[in-house]
């Protein structure tokens, strides 16, 4: 009876040979067959999977019959690599450059067919503010269309912006409360704008956009309609994006309870005569858990980043508003305080490089601007200002570099969890309290 023999494909270059070996055969005894030299330091014997095929392996037996091994030099290869990688980065470069170009022109646009005419109602003509209307939505459009862009986290929250700007020159702008009319019909615009891309990508990213743009879609023109001013709805909104950033990396995993409990092994009787068999969980892969947590990842990512960028608009704008000497406007600086210390300390324990900066970023600019504003206004003294703000930018770096010099302290820790906790305990009260909503109440119940 004659012996099976073993068969391999070799790939060299554009060549590719089929060749049958007796059994036992290795791969340095098939390279010295095709007058190979195994033992050259810059050969490289790969796998279909990219893994180093060793020189002893047995065809057949180690390695399966009819096995592809591409046979190529280690110099070659790590130059291609490399030139590979620059590749990349290059169209990754200019793809980033053209996309800031792009939101940057259609934000400058959507800006000025918005802005221009309220300022200046009677020296911009009708026509021009539809054109460059209708040159912002055309500039964005495009920029929904690349996969890329629209399915990065910073991608996510901006398109709905650019899409939904334009169309807030429907409102005339020397109508009555044009000014409240255009920011809702904005906001409602780029909610719905927000829903189609999602609709469209079914991503995370764009969910986790869907849900932020939807909410302050609803809340803020309702509140509006209600007659609600900016005393009320900015310190809510600076509290909710705080919240927000707290609660995301907690909420964004989402494993289903049969995935983790296996419901026909411990149930011990039907709910109902009827009810219908319980399937038992599917079974848990390598593939199916680095799915959840890219989706957790990017949801978080995505999340994170929009609430700490309303965290600006609505921190300065409750600083804007608040007075020391009235109850209201101390508790609207305690708000904007206590949101400082919550951002600054959010991230601690998490590993995304994104969750880790934006609360941070957004924890110095709200204390930078705040204190802008307070100077502005003249509620405190500009040398007083700057000499808090240049000791907290010494002391913070500082205290960061003690803290991590040497082991990790357990007090510092802890310390830092009951400055946080303590922040996120008097945030939601302080808020209600700068909106006057205690008076109301009060004022209700008397």
């Amino acid at each position: 009876m004659a012996t099976m023999r073993a068969t391999a494909t070799i790939v060299r270059g554009e060549d590719r040979q089929d060749v049958a070996v007796p059994p036992g055969t290795t791969v340095a005894g098939l390279l010295a067959m095709l007058h190979v030299d195994a033992s050259d330091a810059d050969l490289a014997v790969a796998l279909p999977d990219g893994r180093p095929a060793g020189l002893g392996s047995v065809i057949g037996d180690d390695l399966p019959s009819g096995v592809l091994l591409a046979v190529t030099g280690v110099r070659a290869s790590a130059v291609t690599a490399d030139r590979a990688v620059e590749a990349s980065g290059e169209a990754r470069f200019s793809a980033a450059v053209a996309a800031t170009a792009g939101v940057g022109f259609s934000a400058a646009l959507g800006l000025a067919a918005v802005i221009a005419p309220l300022v200046l109602p009677d020296a911009v003509p009708g026509w021009a503010r539809l054109a460059a209307a209708a040159l912002a939505l055309a500039a964005a459009v495009p920029l929904a269309r690349r996969r890329p862009f629209a399915s990065s986290p910073g991608g996510a929250l901006v398109l709905p912006g650019l899409l939904g700007l334009p169309f807030a020159v429907v409102v005339p702008p020397a109508a009555t409360g044009a000014v409240p009319v255009s920011l809702a019909v904005a906001l409602v615009a780029a909610g719905l704008a927000a829903g189609v891309l999602w609709l469209r990508t079914g991503g995370p990213q764009a969910s986790a956009a869907a849900a932020l743009w939807g909410s302050v879609a609803v809340l803020v023109p309702v509140a509006i309609m209600l007659g609600a001013g900016p005393a009320l709805l900015a310190p809510a909104l600076l509290a909710a994006a705080v919240v927000a950033v707290q609660l995301a990396p907690r909420y964004a995993v989402a494993v289903p309870e049969a995935q983790l409990l296996d419901l026909p092994l411990v149930t011990t009787s039907a709910p109902t005569v009827r009810a219908p068999e319980v399937p038992p969980p599917s079974r848990v892969t390598r593939r199916r858990v680095a799915g959840t947590i890219d989706r957790a990842t990017a949801l978080t990512d995505t999340a994170t980043l929009g609430a700490c960028a309303l965290t600006a608009p609505a921190g300065l704008l409750a600083a804007g508003l608040a007075d020391p000497a009235t109850l209201p406007g101390q508790a609207t600086l305690a708000t904007v305080g206590v949101a400082v210390v919550a951002l600054a300390l959010a991230p601690r324990t998490t590993r995304s490089g994104l969750v880790r900066s934006a609360p941070r970023v957004a924890a110095a600019l709200l204390l930078a601007g705040t204190a802008a504003v307070l100077a502005v206004r003249g509620l405190v003294g500009v040398p007083v200002l700057a000499a808090a703000l240049a000791l907290v930018a010494t002391a913070v770096p500082l205290g960061t570099v003690a803290a991590t010099a040497g082991p990790a302290s357990p007090l510092l820790g802890r310390l830092a969890d009951l400055a946080q906790g303590l922040a996120l305990a008097a945030l939601v009260p302080g808020a209600l309290l700068s909106a006057g909503l205690f008076d109301v109440v009060r004022e209700l119940a008397s």
